[in-house]
């Protein structure tokens, strides 16, 4: 369907939707090198599967974008398909990224912040203290001790 100004026209009615908005960027950042993120997306390999090109095929398997949802990737190592995707909290999708850091302590496994927000240590702090070699124990469970004053 073609509109005055030449073109075609979007005939779902959705472009200024949140989900619109999720799958025109999924899309973007797995298929165009300019984007800021298609070295962590496209360049890694992880694509769009075909029936996801029409944004009519994305909302019919996805459904519309819940508020406070974010699209995941369930193996984040494959593309984004209807098996391979869900709507999760984006608090807990901050929990899945490629960079968090689990760590076991008892035999039990947790990320760096849960196990920071347990003992109660701020995460840079433990942070700083696994790069120093401190046992994973060690650098969440310390308190922050009384240390001297740097005079410059």
């Amino acid at each position: 369907m073609s509109n005055p100004k030449g073109g075609y026209q979007i005939v779902h009615g959705m472009s200024d939707t949140r989900t619109y908005y999720v799958w025109k960027l999924m899309r973007q950042r797995c298929s165009k090198p300019t984007d800021k993120d298609f070295h962590n997306y496209g360049a890694r390999g992880i694509t769009v599967c075909d029936r996801w090109q029409d944004f009519r095929n994305f909302l019919a398997d996805m459904g519309e974008k819940p508020e406070g949802y974010s699209i995941e990737r369930v193996d984040n190592n494959k593309g984004y398909s209807p098996d391979n995707c869900k709507w999760i909290p984006m608090s807990q999708q901050a929990r899945n990224r490629r960079m968090v850091r689990y760590l076991t302590i008892d035999g039990i496994t947790h990320n760096l912040s849960d196990w920071c927000r347990h003992f109660g240590i701020k995460p840079c702090r433990a942070f700083q203290r696994l790069h120093w070699g401190w046992s994973e124990y060690d650098a969440v469970s310390k308190p922050l001790g009384p240390y001297p004053r740097r005079h410059l």
